[in-house]
């Protein structure tokens, strides 16, 4: 069985997660429904958890490395996060993780500006009342688009409601895949690398806020 933190894996580590939701967040009756299965998780958990796994596991497989600033900021603030591009591989194209390094090197110039915040909006690429759905829509997107996934309509009074489902291939890979390897990565980076976790789901959050539409 392959190393999901690998880019060779036929699924990129965000895919694993959304695929093994359950295992990332915790159920909620109203919350996202995950394909394939009848339970239904917290939508704003799990696409937390899909994108730190994201960044964290493209670190691991040596493709980005993050850069903790050594001062702190005004009057000893927070220390800034940002992210470089620091080696090879590609994971599957459409994927989140296979778009990070563009999205970093055009962040890149000319003002060095890659934390974590101004990539995750700048991936969701649009503003929307619902950021979090979206990034999940746009998870799915990329599974669709390598033929993953499939269409399936369902008959509801008058109207033909369309859903997700998976292919059979992408169900072999969900399941075989080491989603607990990825869920240590994120626990370990919690419990032994405060800063970066702190840094890392604060710069996830604000990215969706940059892109949540004003109501006012």
């Amino acid at each position: 069985m392959m190393n999901a933190v690998d880019p060779g894996y036929p699924l990129a580590p965000s895919e694993v997660v959304y695929l093994n939701g359950e295992q990332f967040a915790r159920e909620a009756r109203l919350g996202h429904r995950l394909i394939g299965k009848d339970v239904k998780v917290h939508q704003n958990q799990l696409a937390e958890a899909v994108l730190a796994a994201g960044f964290l596991a493209a670190e691991a497989a040596g493709l980005i490395a993050f850069e903790l600033s050594e001062k702190g900021g005004f009057l000893g603030g927070a220390r800034k996060l940002t992210v470089a591009v620091v080696g090879g591989g590609a994971y599957p194209a459409g994927t989140f993780e296979g778009q990070l390094p563009d999205m970093i090197r055009r962040l890149d110039s000319p003002l060095r500006s890659r934390t974590v915040r101004q990539i995750v909006a700048l991936w969701l690429g649009r503003n929307s009342d619902s950021p979090v759905s979206m990034s999940l829509e746009k998870v799915q997107k990329g599974l669709d688009g390598r033929g993953l996934l499939e269409s399936v309509g369902e008959k509801k009074l008058i109207f033909t409601v369309m859903h997700y489902e998976l292919t059979d291939e992408a169900r072999q890979l969900a399941e075989s895949a080491p989603a607990a390897e990825l869920k240590a990565l994120l626990t370990d980076c919690e419990t032994n690398r405060p800063e970066l976790w702190k840094s890392i789901t604060h710069g996830i959050k604000n990215g969706f806020e940059d892109r949540e539409v004003d109501r006012d």
